[in-house]
């Protein structure tokens, strides 16, 4: 605010601006014009102390002095922040929190052997990118704070040796399935856990692209083709689950096709909850939660096994979706990492693709196979990422990708002019839904073509519905044959 003069009965007042932000007065004056001159005075005085002031923190505030300062001033999630102390706490501070914030300016050598540092120490390169992303934030602050003068993350064009950079791009293979590879995977979490649950659970999770607290916090009462996605079960960094709404740019409708919802709806007649007494109001799971982030008990679709309300996001991971996709228990954990071993039959009947040894050992001596990993690195997220593969093979018009997978891409420059003309229409919702019960069907084809009865009921009722002459079943490996006929339909108008 520019400083002024504002008269009084019988004076004139100065007003400005102080060191802290604050209107400051001075009255007495005789005159406006000494009120004036007296105002600006102290302003460019006040100015003065604001600029020694930054020269000051400039030349003594140490990395780790700036790191908690930027951590009182970044708006994010509670599991963003989690990770960010972590990764603060664990690999950056130690490293870097002892340099003056200043000294950064000429530590790009310094920063370029810490990144082929924490490459030798064996991260993956997922979370090398995460703790080097978080220290390139932490300059990028300090540069818009005035308090550094180039960002040593930067590195110019042509430096460094171009194979290195290739080699670390290669590091980041893609992980995406197929519709029938996410259909054996789901067929093999509902073996684990012997119920139909984490079929549907698995499933759904591909064909709607749902983050996995969005999909545990779907409401059983809320299945209908054109399902609205508004809340999540949110997990902090205990097991203490929080039934919340969804950021808003990821509220969106995510319309099911017929058979999904056939699948939900199935799920919420036969979902069987731990039992509570009748006069429970709210969920166990919210206990130590604000009352604002409970919920109704049994009000959700998905519950956890034994008597656990829910999946713990961990528990998931490591005992069902691991198992799974990767074929083994815990891979992460050295202490309990396991394969999932399968033991020879009691009738000594020929081994089938989803038999498994369930006792918990180590090493089994007795096993004479294990199940064959899918993908070693994969993740529950990449269900995310192979519904997006498949929406581009079926040249799904881009509005309706971004609004079914919660993102929006379009948000600079000519984007935003897409973005502003540019919307999904019932029509594309439609052809959607038409392509992904074809995919659907021809999955079910496939997987019946594989000859082996399942062990999941509700599976083996599926497939009971489809009519192919060319299948023989048996207890034998599953034939891998050609995959399944791609729609031939076209978007174009």
């Amino acid at each position: 605010m520019v400083a002024y003069a504002e008269p009084l009965k019988k004076s004139w007042r100065a007003r400005w601006t102080g060191l802290d932000g604050k209107l400051k007065a001075q009255s007495g004056f005789s005159t406006k014009t000494e009120a004036t001159k007296y105002a600006r005075t102290q302003e460019i005085a006040a100015a003065n102390g604001e600029e020694e002031e930054k020269r000051k923190k400039a030349n003594t505030i140490t990395v780790n002095e700036w790191a908690q300062e930027w951590l009182t001033k970044i708006n994010v999630e509670k599991s963003s922040r989690r990770r960010y102390i972590g990764n603060l706490n664990n690999h950056v501070l130690p490293q870097w929190g002892h340099w003056r914030v200043r000294d950064l300016a000429q530590a790009q050598q310094e920063y370029q052997n810490w990144k082929e540092q924490l490459r030798a120490e064996g991260y993956a390169y997922n979370t090398r990118t995460q703790i080097q992303s978080l220290f390139s934030s932490l300059c990028i602050a300090a540069m818009q704070e005035e308090l550094l003068t180039k960002n040593p993350t930067v590195v110019l064009y042509g430096r460094g040796r171009m194979a290195d950079r290739y080699e670390e791009r290669d590091e980041a293979v893609p992980v995406v399935f197929s519709p029938y590879e996410v259909f054996l995977i789901a067929e093999r979490s509902a073996a684990l856990t012997r119920r139909d649950d984490e079929f549907v659970l698995v499933v759904t999770k591909y064909f709607t692209g749902m983050r996995i607290g969005e999909l545990m916090g779907i409401p059983r009462a809320d299945i209908s083709p054109n399902f609205q996605l508004t809340h999540q079960l949110y997990q902090d960094s205990t097991t203490n689950l929080e039934y919340r709404h969804v950021k808003n740019a990821h509220r969106r409708r995510i319309d099911l096709p017929p058979f999904l919802v056939s699948l939900l709806r199935h799920q919420s007649e036969n979902v069987a909850h731990p039992h509570l007494p009748p006069d429970t109001k709210w969920c166990p799971c919210g206990d130590n939660v604000e009352p604002k982030y409970r919920h109704p008990p049994k009000s959700l679709l998905f519950t956890g096994k034994g008597q656990h309300q829910h999946w713990e996001h961990g528990a998931f991971r490591n005992t069902v979706f691991y198992p799974a996709a990767r074929g083994w228990f815990y891979p992460s954990q050295k202490a309990q990492a396991r394969p999932v071993y399968i033991q020879p039959r009691a009738d000594g009947g020929p081994l089938g693709p989803f038999d498994y040894d369930d006792r918990y050992r180590p090493r089994a001596t007795d096993a004479v196979a294990c199940w064959t990993p899918f993908d070693l690195n994969a993740v529950p997220h990449h269900l995310r990422h192979s519904l997006r593969s498949l929406l581009d093979e079926l040249w799904v018009p881009t509005p309706l990708i971004e609004e079914r997978m919660g993102h929006d891409e379009r948000s600079e420059g000519r984007r935003s002019v897409a973005k502003r003309y540019s919307h999904a229409t019932d029509q594309m919702r439609a052809r959607l839904m038409e392509e992904l019960e074809e995919v659907w069907m021809q999955t079910l084809i496939r997987r019946k073509r594989m000859g082996v009865v399942s062990p999941v009921s509700l599976v083996n009722s599926l497939l009971e519905k489809i009519d192919d002459p060319l299948v023989e079943y048996s207890r034998n490996a599953p034939d891998r044959s050609a995959p399944p006929r791609r729609s031939s339909r076209s978007w174009a108008a």
